[in-house]
């Protein structure tokens, strides 16, 4: 039966990962788009085991480790724990298996973690010395690194015991895409800014007069009258205050964020569906993307993957 500490049931979130998942995979469709591309591309090719012979490798369906991929824990599949290790790669840029053990010390179980969950420890005569699980008390229960399997996008060069995200590296441009959208929703919800004014002369308008002006042209030409003919007496006269969409070449605003987040997840724009794709996108380029993204984005991660799942769970 596997042994899953009490410990084990509290998470508190790392202020730093939470603000990278409610800005950025929550609340950036770009993101979210880059992420889901990899999250449900990466379990395309199943985990096996192998034993290596002379004559090559011969499948072994019924091993262990392959059982225990199939079916990590009571609650997931195979897919499931893969894209949770895609998923918390992208946002902390680690990702962790739990290794749950029997009273035996045998492993019977894996739980994804994230990198508000574990912080690993490096020190000693190895790169990672043990991982620190913080309860909230203020005291960090210790992991051992051997209950541990942990993978890194890439490593951190000031910390090469922790991995760094994508999503850190492009959060600036995550804020600038976030701003644009919350621009873009206010300026055609009530136009961000006073965009029209209307100059009556010669008249000084008490505070009623002008609500009721105000009034009578949103009725007349304001919702779903926007865009007709406006007709003014008496010397009034009618004048823009802020830019338009097109005068604040709000395509290319939106294009250059898009481009960066796509190319630090290396996640081609066109397979993502994003706009800086889409635009020139044929059936053809398409199908190239989808190589290229194989190739250079998901290739490099299954051997990643592959590495140090052999290295840290097989040996068990």
């Amino acid at each position: 039966q596997p042994y899953f500490p009490e410990w084990s049931l509290n998470v508190f979130m790392a202020p730093t990962f939470r603000a990278l998942t409610t800005e950025g995979y929550k609340a950036n469709g770009v993101v979210f788009a880059c992420l889901s591309a990899l999250a449900f591309a990466f379990p395309e090719p199943k985990l096996r085991v192998y034993r290596e012979t002379d004559g090559g490798q011969e499948p072994l369906p019924q091993h262990p480790a392959a059982k225990l991929l199939w079916q990590p824990n009571a609650q997931m599949g195979m897919a499931e724990l893969l894209q949770y290790t895609m998923i918390y790669l992208g946002i902390g840029g680690n990702a962790y298996w739990y290794k749950v053990r029997s009273a035996a010390k045998r492993v019977v179980e894996l739980w994804p973690l994230n990198d508000s969950q574990l912080r690993p420890i490096g020190g000693g005569d190895r790169l990672v010395s043990h991982y620190e699980w913080d309860n909230g008390d203020g005291q960090p229960v210790r992991i051992e690194a051997t209950d541990i399997v942990h993978f890194r996008w890439l490593p951190d060069p000031l910390a090469p015991w922790r991995g760094v995200a994508p999503l850190v590296a492009v959060a600036r441009d995550v804020d600038t895409d976030n701003e644009a959208t919350k621009f873009c929703f206010a300026l055609l919800s009530n136009d961000a800014t006073p965009r029209t004014v209307m100059q009556v002369p010669h008249k000084i308008l008490s505070v009623d007069e002008a609500n009721r002006l105000r009034a009578q042209f949103l009725d007349k030409y304001g919702g779903t009258n926007r865009g007709t003919v406006a007709i003014l007496d008496n010397g009034a006269t009618i004048s823009r205050l802020s830019l338009n969409l097109q005068e604040l070449a709000f395509d290319a605003l939106r294009r250059l964020p898009e481009t960066r987040i796509a190319a630090a997840f290396r996640v081609p724009p066109i397979v993502a569906g994003l706009n800086a794709g889409l635009e020139r996108s044929t059936f053809a380029n398409y199908a190239e993307a989808v190589s290229a993204f194989t190739e250079r984005t998901l290739v490099p991660l299954w051997r990643m993957v592959e590495s140090e799942v052999a290295a840290d769970l097989l040996s068990e």
